[in-house]
């Protein structure tokens, strides 16, 4: 997520879902982010929304999607959020979700990251 505000209203969704969810941000103590993540290691909690405070130095090695909710600012964001997938020599999956405002900026991380996006319609998920 972008912000604080985005990760508490997509828990707020996946609550009334009843996804077994938490989020992580800065605004939370010390002792609430390490509860949080001993829950997600430990599956107590099956999907985790944060911020890009777990951007970098996270390593759980269990991570097998990471679901980006719009394009980073910058590359590297782009590179260290969707790196907490795969870990391990294991293979993961990065969904980025992005509307038509923001292809600009989708095209710079693709081309500053050299990487390649698969693009999926919405259309072909049926």
């Amino acid at each position: 997520c972008q912000t604080k505000q985005e990760c508490h209203l997509l828990a707020k969704s996946n609550e009334m879902m009843s996804i077994s969810s938490d989020i992580l941000h800065g605004n939370l103590s010390q002792r609430k982010r390490e509860q949080v993540l001993t829950n997600f290691r430990q599956g107590k909690i099956r999907l985790l929304i944060t911020t890009d405070v777990s951007a970098r130095g996270l390593d759980i090695p269990q991570v097998e999607l990471v679901i980006l909710t719009s394009p980073p600012q910058d590359w590297e964001s782009y590179v260290h959020r969707s790196g907490r997938t795969g870990r391990a020599g294991k293979t993961g999956t990065a969904i980025l979700i992005f509307n038509h405002q923001q292809i600009q900026q989708l095209k710079l991380v693709q081309t500053k990251a050299n990487i390649q996006f698969k693009n999926i319609h919405p259309s072909s998920l049926d």
